[in-house]
């Protein structure tokens, strides 16, 4: 086995699963716009449609 194969095969055996690291959204916004990378009618429930555009209409409103 060669030095790299050797390297490979050593460090995929050491590695562990971490806890979360930040926190992942789909939206991007600026001083005046907030685009969501997905369609709000997607969120099953009404209680999380309107935290989401209760959220983006605070930020357009600073």
């Amino acid at each position: 086995m060669g030095r790299r194969a050797s390297a490979v095969l050593a460090s995929a055996a050491d590695w562990a699963r971490s806890g979360k690291l930040f926190e992942s959204y789909a939206a991007v916004s600026t001083r005046d716009t907030v685009l969501v990378g997905f369609g709000v009618e997607h969120l099953a429930d009404k209680p999380a449609r309107a935290a989401l555009l209760s959220r983006a209409l605070s930020h357009l409103r600073r």
